[in-house]
C-alpha cells in the first residue's frame, strides 16, 4: 500500500495532462481503522474508467482482487444532477432511499442526506464534500459543494454526480479489470511480491476476494509490462529491458553529501526531480 501511494504521488507529478486514479483499498480486518475515503476513491476511479478516457490507475494487490459491481450496475446507479434541469423532487428523494442513503436532520458522513424545504443535502460516495441541491419547484436552481462541519458553501457547481455505496454488496462478482478497455496496458510491479501478498490475504480468510489464479488469468488478457529485479541477466532478450537501476544512495543525514550527489548527476545529464511535501520543484 505504501509503495502504491508513493507511485501515485510520482505519477501526479509527471503525468502531464493525464488523469491519475488511486484505486484505494478497504480495511482487510474489522479491527483496522476504517478509511472513510476508500469507497470514495474506488467509486471515483471506476466512474472515470467508465468514460474510457486515457488515464493511469494505481492499485494495490488487495484492491485488484477485491470484488466490485458490474460496470453496467455502477453506471445505472449514478445520478447526474445539472443546474437549471428539472427533476421530480419527491421522486428524487425516493430514489435516494432506494439507493440506501440514510435520511437525517443533517448530513454527517458519506451515505447521509437531509431535506429542508426545497433543499436537499446529500453526501455521496464520490468527491470530498457533501452537495447542496436548491430547488424551486422541481427545477434545480443551484448546486453547491459545502463543508460538512461549518455548513458553509465551498464551490458553486454546474452539475453533481451522486454515487451510492455499492461496493459492499456480497453479490458483486467483478473486478477492476472489467472496467479496462481491451487496449489497456497492465504494468505489474514485482509479481512475486503481489502473489505473496494475495496468498497472505487468503490465509487470513479475507472475504470477497479473487484468487491469485484469477488475477493471472485476467492480467494475461492485456498487454503487460513486468517490473522485477529477479531476472537472470543471461535470459535478457528483445522482450526484456535492463534499466540498470540502482537504489538511492545513503546520505546519512548529510546535506553536503546530497548536494554533491545532485551536482554529480547534473553533470552526467540526468533529469533531476526534487520533491517536498508541499509542492514539486523541478531542477
Amino acid at each position: 500500500k505504501d509503495s502504491a501511494e508513493k507511485l501515485y504521488d510520482d505519477c501526479l507529478q509527471i503525468a502531464d495532462g493525464i488523469c491519475v486514479n488511486y484505486f484505494g483499498e478497504k480495511p482487510s480486518k474489522e479491527v483496522e481503522l476504517i478509511d472513510v475515503n476508500s469507497p470514495i476513491l474506488q467509486n471515483d476511479t471506476l466512474k472515470r474508467l467508465l468514460t474510457a478516457e486515457p488515464s493511469i490507475t494505481i492499485a494495490t494487490p488487495y484492491s485488484i482482487v477485491s470484488r466490485v459491481p458490474a460496470p453496467e450496475k455502477l453506471k445505472n446507479s449514478i445520478i447526474e444532477i445539472v443546474t437549471d434541469n428539472t427533476y421530480n423532487f419527491k421522486t428524487l428523494i425516493e430514489k435516494f432511499n432506494e439507493l440506501n442513503f440514510e435520511k437525517k436532520d443533517y448530513v454527517e458522513g458519506c451515505g447521509d442526506f437531509a431535506v429542508r424545504g426545497g433543499i436537499i443535502d446529500i453526501f455521496p460516495y464520490s468527491g470530498n464534500n457533501p452537495i447542496r441541491l436548491e430547488f424551486f419547484g422541481n427545477t434545480v436552481e443551484s448546486i453547491r459543494e459545502f463543508d460538512v462541519l461549518t455548513q458553509r458553501s465551498i464551490h458553486l457547481l454546474k452539475s453533481a454526480t451522486i454515487i451510492p455505496d455499492i461496493n459492499n454488496n456480497t453479490s458483486n462478482n467483478y473486478s477492476l479489470f472489467d472496467y479496462l478497455t481491451k487496449n489497456s496496458i497492465v504494468l505489474v510491479n514485482q509479481p512475486e511480491v503481489i502473489s505473496s501478498e494475495i496468498e497472505e490475504l487468503h490465509k487470513e480468510n479475507i472475504p470477497n476476494i479473487f484468487s491469485t489464479e484469477y488475477l493471472r488469468k485476467r492480467v494475461n488478457e492485456f498487454t503487460q509490462i513486468i517490473l522485477s529485479p529477479l531476472v537472470n541477466p543471461d535470459q535478457i532478450d528483445d522482450n526484456i529491458i535492463d534499466f540498470e537501476s540502482i537504489p538511492q544512495p545513503a546520505f546519512n543525514g548529510s546535506i553536503n553529501n546530497l548536494v554533491d550527489k545532485i551536482y554529480q548527476l547534473s553533470l552526467e545529464n540526468f533529469k533531476l526531480i526534487v520533491k517536498n511535501p508541499f509542492s514539486p520543484i523541478f531542477l
